[in-house]
């Protein structure tokens, strides 16, 4: 993702600001640090919006994500 962001041109606070997704996340994102994030939630959610503003395949860069790194098991009334 830090490929096509300095392909465009683009800061990473300036995505930070208009993605309102605070810096210090966006540079684990881009250095692979997903266990710097908040949670799985959030991971899902804004490596789906930095894709999108950057104009990446969203459903694409989930997926692979999610090869590389399984979603945690929810746990269920019966656990």
């Amino acid at each position: 993702m830090r490929a096509a962001r300095e392909h465009y041109g683009e800061d990473l606070e300036g995505v930070a600001q208009a993605l309102r997704i605070r810096f210090a996340y966006l540079q684990a994102i881009e250095a692979g640090r997903f266990h710097q994030l908040p949670g799985p939630t959030y991971v899902q959610g804004f490596l789906r919006a930095y894709s999108e503003y950057l104009g990446l395949d969203s459903d694409a860069i989930l997926r692979s994500h999610f090869q590389q790194e399984p979603r945690p098991r929810t746990r269920t009334l019966l656990d």
